[in-house]
């Protein structure tokens, strides 16, 4: 089990020469600094006691299930052929008649696609170059509605040369984004900005209204220990405790180096999460809607591992792989939950390997036995559950170089039901939501 190393408490004042059109958020000052961390063994226990032999099957074999009994849309980001643009669609989920929603900016280069909490709303990472001008770039965080014609919202943006915005959050009830956001110490800055301190800050915005960029942006903590080696990125944050995570990244390898747990009212760096696989293939993190739980994965060329973090109680434990396998492609449902994820074999793209061996996924909240749902064909994906949780839909392939799905397979994870869709996705289709 990774060990969570506990770092002694130290202040880290804010900066008020940072804050621009803000106010800094209030700090709760004079309470007792809440303690690190710990491993929580019985959670852990519950998770990884069983082997994979032993997780919860269904009884009987799946029956057939039918498409027109369920409920709620499908919400796809397919981009262009000729990958100028992104088009955000809605799309039945009986017969996948399809409803153009909008078409985001030409040229904009559009990542981290990321669905609120009330699932009404996207946040999205946008860059923008300057015609002729590759290294010249406008950094934007865009909110968008998921209906027709709604605007972009830009509620944060930098000029890459001066600050990079480094990984964005949800607030449970949509309302408000956090954000980080690095100046100094950046590549590809002038020798002069470059050379200066790194500073990390961790900003909340709110998002509400259609006017344009709102004012009711606050700092929430910032830090000048930025190792240049390790460069920081915000994976969640949980209002409720005032607990954020912070992904580590290794800036020689791109790599997932390890994940910071911050207590923002204090200002104090918690614990840190060092990653575990000897030599690292892949890692991934996601964070659950109610930004108290995240999942990471990670994987090395003989092992991988799949660890739960509780930002509020600072626990950690393990959920269970079968052997020789890794999680990948991490999703959670819309109440934070359950999660599932692509069991891939290790290494992934072994010779004569399939890339999918099937589907996991857990109660993650209560810290459950892993489930496992099979596929047909090589490749599989988890793409959304339903809005209520009931249902996981499964993008399918037989051909792993395809870009596209071949079939949109239901499972009811009861075990009850198995159905496959009538219709499938566009090619090119890299989120998809289960909407009401």
């Amino acid at each position: 089990m990774p060990a969570l190393r506990a770092i002694r408490s130290r202040r880290l004042p804010f900066l008020a020469a940072l804050i621009l059109g803000g106010s800094i958020a209030a700090c709760r000052e004079g309470s007792t600094p809440p303690p690190g961390p710990e491993t929580d063994r019985s959670a852990s226990q519950a998770a990884t006691g069983a082997g994979p032999s032993d997780a919860a099957a269904p009884a009987a074999p799946a029956a057939a299930l039918d498409p027109s009994t369920l409920a709620g849309a499908l919400v796809a980001l397919t981009a262009s052929p000729a990958g100028v643009s992104n088009r955000a669609n809605r799309f039945g989920l009986v017969d996948g008649r399809r409803e153009t929603l909008w078409v985001t900016t030409d040229g904009a280069n559009i990542s981290d696609w990321t669905l609120s909490p009330k699932r009404d709303q996207v946040a999205y990472r946008a860059i923008q170059r300057a015609p002729g001008e590759p290294a010249i770039a406008d950094e934007q965080l865009v909110v968008q509605d998921l209906t027709p014609e709604a605007r972009p919202r830009i509620v944060a943006s930098a000029d890459t040369a001066l600050a990079r915005l480094v990984g964005f959050a949800w607030s449970p009830d949509g309302s408000s984004l956090a954000y980080g956001r690095q100046t100094g110490g950046l590549p590809g800055q002038e020798p002069a900005l470059a050379a200066r301190p790194a500073v990390w800050a961790l900003h909340a915005v709110a998002v509400g209204g259609d006017a344009g960029p709102t004012v009711d942006e606050r700092v929430l903590w910032q830090s000048q220990a930025v190792s240049p080696g390790r460069p920081l990125s915000l994976l969640a944050w949980d209002p409720e405790s005032g607990r954020a995570a912070l992904l580590e990244q290794a800036a020689d390898s791109g790599m997932l180096a390890g994940v910071q747990l911050i207590d923002t009212r204090s200002g104090d760096r918690l614990a840190e999460l060092e990653t575990r696989a000897g030599t690292q293939t892949w890692a991934e993190a996601r964070t659950a809607p109610s930004g108290r739980l995240l999942l990471l994965a990670e994987a090395g060329e003989s092992e991988a591992h799949l660890h739960r973090i509780d930002l509020a109680a600072g626990r950690q434990s393990d959920l269970a792989l079968d052997e020789g396998s890794q999680a990948r492609r991490l999703l959670w449902d819309a109440a934070g939950k359950r999660a599932a994820w692509t069991q891939a074999p290790l290494p992934t793209g072994a010779d004569g390997a399939p890339i999918a061996l099937g589907i996991g996924w857990a109660d993650v909240e209560a810290a459950g036995a892993t489930q496992r749902l099979p596929i047909t064909g090589q490749d599989a994906a988890p793409l959304a559950f339903s809005p209520d949780g009931r249902y996981l839909l499964v993008g399918e392939t037989d051909d792993s170089f395809s870009p596209g799905w071949t079939r949109l397979v239901v499972h009811a994870l009861d075990g009850s039901a198995r159905g496959t869709l009538g219709w499938t996705l566009p090619e090119d289709s890299w989120a998809v939501y289960w909407t009401d």
